[in-house]
C-alpha cells in the first residue's frame, strides 16, 4: 500500500460494485459502528445503490490507495429531505480500513463530506454519530468542529454486546441557532 492517499472523491453508478464490497469489509469489521450488518443492508441491492449514487443531495465519498486506486476510505453525506429540516445534512458510513488507519484518510473524506454539505444552498447545520467504541473517531469529529450534543445508550446491539451513540452537530452556514 502506498503512503500516499488520494484526493476525495465523490463515487458514481459505476462505482456501485466496488462500493458495495468495501461496504461489507466495513460491517464485518467494526460491526458496532454501523446499524446494517451483511444480509440487511440497503447498499446490498445494486440497483438501489446505482440510483443512490446518481442522487446529487446523496453523495458518498471515496479515498483510494494511489498505487492500486483501491478504496481505502469513505464517507457519506446526504441532506434531509423533509421540508422542516431541509437546513440540516447529515454524515453517515465512515469508515478506514485497518491499514490506512492513522494516515489522514478518514479526515480527508470526513473534510470533503462536509465541504459537500457546505454546497447545498440552505444547509446550515450538519449532523454525525459515532459509537461510544470508538474513542479515535470521536476525537476526529470533534477536532474538525463537530460538537458533541447527547449519547443514546444501547443503540447497537453485537453478540450481546451493546454500544452507546454519541450525537454530533456543527454549524457550516446560515443562520441556525
Amino acid at each position: 500500500m502506498s503512503a500516499q492517499i488520494s484526493v476525495p472523491r465523490r463515487l458514481g453508478p459505476d462505482d456501485a460494485e466496488a462500493y458495495q464490497q468495501f461496504r461489507n469489509e466495513m460491517l464485518l469489521d467494526s460491526p458496532w459502528s454501523f446499524l446494517s450488518s451483511p444480509g440487511d443492508d440497503i447498499a446490498e441491492d445494486r440497483v438501489v445503490l446505482r440510483e443512490k449514487l446518481r442522487d446529487p443531495e446523496n453523495v458518498i465519498i471515496a479515498v483510494e490507495d494511489p498505487a492500486d486506486r483501491v478504496m481505502i476510505s469513505v464517507a457519506g453525506v446526504y441532506r434531509i429531505q423533509r421540508v422542516k429540516m431541509r437546513h440540516w445534512a447529515s454524515i453517515w458510513g465512515v469508515y478506514t480500513t485497518p491499514r490506512a488507519r492513522r494516515r489522514g484518510c478518514s479526515r480527508a473524506a470526513v473534510g470533503a463530506a462536509i465541504e459537500v454539505a457546505r454546497s447545498w444552498e440552505g444547509v446550515e447545520m450538519l449532523n454525525i454519530g459515532v459509537s461510544a467504541n470508538a474513542p479515535g473517531a470521536l476525537r476526529l469529529y470533534e477536532s474538525l468542529g463537530f460538537v458533541a450534543w447527547g449519547r443514546e445508550p444501547c443503540v447497537t446491539r453485537v453478540g450481546g454486546q451493546t454500544y452507546d451513540e454519541i450525537h454530533l452537530a456543527m454549524r457550516i452556514g446560515g443562520s441556525a441557532t
